[in-house]
Order: structure tokens, then sequence, then C-alpha cells
């Protein structure tokens, strides 16, 4: 039986994202551990015992925490004797990635899990070259990076320095059963008129006042509309960005028609809810939100980012907009309020379609295991 170390930033992120995985690769014979941030860790939906290993991550640039988290992370790969470590999230897996160089002769096998690599849209070009060469750096220490975006792999292979071998392609895959418009449970609120709906952590980067300002501009034409936002603050350091939106949303005069649920287990009970879902995001890899909201056959519009690109294919099942451009923004919210229910139907199927096609949980846990097994 080969042991595998999964390494992710904190309980939140395998909660939501990685207990499928551990489940399936426990089902195929490996021993698997877990390194996170945090302990509350949802055991109900484990299937087979895992072990845990609490290590702190840093979320701002601290050099005495880096090197902590670094060495935690190599005592927890020598001290049991992993010989696979699959890392996910950015700073965890460089912070991994770092752990395992220290361990040159060890035969542990360093597995990257992108969900978008370090470079995207919204960098400056010197910071973009930085990162981008970061990447192309830390790719000689890896043994092979699972990535989300094929756009991302297709801008690392275009450079003569990059063994293409180690980049694989594995989108990314929601529950389709669950974010079916045939699985929705009727939910205790009371939103208004035209639903204008988005999903997601309150944060820095999510474009959440592009879509205040937006939504401002439909309200006044449409005055009997909602702004649902289905998220919350995870940590405390963006409690202040929740507090710049409020602060916004009554400078707009806005604030009665928008309702923040807070983190919730039962998304798609609040997504079906919506009329149209946006996803106004400067900073992506290959975004679940967009996905679900596609799933439950909802027409999306999202920033013409990384990710969302590679999701949405033009004009058949979805909508894509400058980022930042809130004039773009609104005008694409009032079309799709103008659109007929069967014109909204049509792409929503479209959209439902290509979930099923290419971005199915099973199929991208599938694609994990596999390359996973390769060095087993």
């Amino acid at each position: 039986m080969n042991k595998i170390l999964v390494v992710c930033n904190a309980d939140f992120t395998f909660n939501k994202f990685l207990i499928p995985l551990v489940n399936q690769l426990v089902k195929q014979g490996f021993s698997v551990g877990v390194v996170c941030d945090g302990e509350k860790i949802n055991y109900d939906k484990l299937t087979a015992q895992v072990s845990f290993y609490n290590v702190s991550m840093p979320r701002k640039i601290s050099l005495v925490e880096s090197i902590s988290a670094i060495i935690s992370i190599r005592n927890v790969i020598i001290e049991n004797q992993y010989k696979i470590v699959n890392s996910n999230n950015r700073n965890a897996s460089f912070f991994t990635r770092l752990a395992i160089m220290t361990l040159p002769f060890s035969g542990v096998k360093n597995i990257y899990t992108a969900r978008g690599m370090y470079f995207h849209d919204s960098q400056g070009p010197l910071s973009y070259l930085l990162t981008y060469w970061l990447e192309v750096f830390l790719l000689f220490f890896t043994d092979m990076v699972m990535s989300q975006s094929e756009q991302d792999v297709n801008k690392m292979t275009r450079n003569f320095l990059v063994n293409s071998s180690k980049l694989k392609v594995i989108h990314n895959g929601i529950n389709v059963e669950k974010f079916s418009i045939n699985n929705i449970n009727n939910v205790d609120i009371n939103c208004q008129g035209f639903v204008v709906c988005t999903i997601g952590r309150i944060a820095r980067g999510k474009g959440l006042i592009d879509l205040l300002d937006a939504f401002s501009v439909f309200a006044q034409k449409n005055l009997n509309t909602t702004l649902l936002i289905i998220g919350g603050v995870l940590h405390k350091e963006h409690n202040k960005v929740l507090s710049n939106f409020w602060g916004k949303a009554e400078e707009l005069k806005i604030k009665e028609k928008i309702f923040i649920t807070g983190l919730v287990d039962n998304v798609q009970d609040y997504l079906a809810i919506a009329d149209v879902y946006i996803h106004p995001s400067y900073r992506e890899g290959i975004p679940r939100a967009v996905l679900e909201a596609m799933s439950l056959e909802k027409v999306v519009i999202a920033t013409n980012i990384r990710g969302a690109s590679e999701i949405l294919e033009g004009e058949f099942n979805g909508i894509l907009y400058k980022k930042g451009n809130v004039k773009e923004l609104s005008s694409a919210i009032e079309r799709v309020s103008l659109m007929t229910q069967k014109q909204r139907s049509d792409f929503g199927f479209l959209a439902r379609k290509r979930v099923l096609d290419k971005y199915t949980e099973k199929a991208y846990i599938n694609r994990q295991i596999r390359l996973l097994s390769e060095f087993d």
C-alpha cells in the first residue's frame, strides 16, 4: 500500500474540494494523510480513516512563518514516510515543494494540483513575468503538475525550457446530481423580482464592487430586483472588505435590495432562485461556481479571464465581459432580463450539457486517480 500526503491551505479547502478525491484514493488502496491549517474537518463525509496534520499556512508574507510551515511539512513527510505528496493551492504548494527540495534523494514524488497557476490576467507585466518564471523554476523540482486550466498549460508549454510531459490537464468537476434542477429544496428567503446572483467568499479580487456598481445601474431602471450573494467572510482579515461592501451599497442606495446568505452547504438551493448568475472575479483557475450555475441551467455572465473563458464558449452557453467594465456588465444583466423564458432555457440547456460533457466530478476525480496511480 503506497502512502500519499495531500496538502492544502485550510480545513475549509479540504472540506469543500478534496473529500471526494481522498475517499476515492482510499478506495483505490492508498494510505492517505492530509496536511491543512485548522481542525474543523467534516468527518461525516469521509468513508475511511485518514491521518490529519494541522500545519499553519501563512496567508501573508512572513519569513519566520514560512520557514516554520516548510519545516513542519518536511517533518510530516519524513516521520510518516510518505512517498507521494500532492499539494493543492498556490501558497501551500509553494511551501510543500520547497520542503521536498530539501529531500533530494528521498524518492518522494512531488505532484502539484494547480487550480490556477501563479501568473494570471490581473497582473502587471513585471509581476506576470516574475510569477511565470517562478512556475517554470518550480517545475524543475516537480514530478508532475495536474492543471485544471488548459490555458495555463498551453502558456507553459510554449517555453522551450519546460518539460511538457510533466504538465497534465485535469479540468475541474462538480457533483452534477447535487447541482440539478431535479434536486432542489425550497429555502426560506424572500427575494423580490428579478434575482441577480453570485457565489463566493467576500474577499479582495472577487469583483464585488464592480457588481454593486453594475447592479445599481440596473436597479435604477428595474426597481423590482434583488442581488443575492451566496457566501460570506471566511477569514477575519476580510471583515474590512465586507464593511467596505456594505458602505458602498449604502452609498449607492441599494442596501435594502441585497441579501447575503453567509457560508452555507446547500448552495444549490439558493442558486436555484437566481434569474442570472454573475461571476465578476478578477482572478480564477477554473471556477467551480460558474460550473455549478451552468449545471443548474442558469444564464451565466462572467469576466473574460482565464478559466471562465475556457468554460464558456462564445455566446452559446454564457456571456463574457471585460473585467472591471461596469457598463458592459450592467448591459449584460439588462440583456438577460429582457430574454424570453425560452431564450434563457436554451442558454441553460447548453450550459448544463457543457458541464456534463467535460466537467463532472466523477470524471475529474478519475483523471486525478489515474495520474497519481502512475507513481504507485
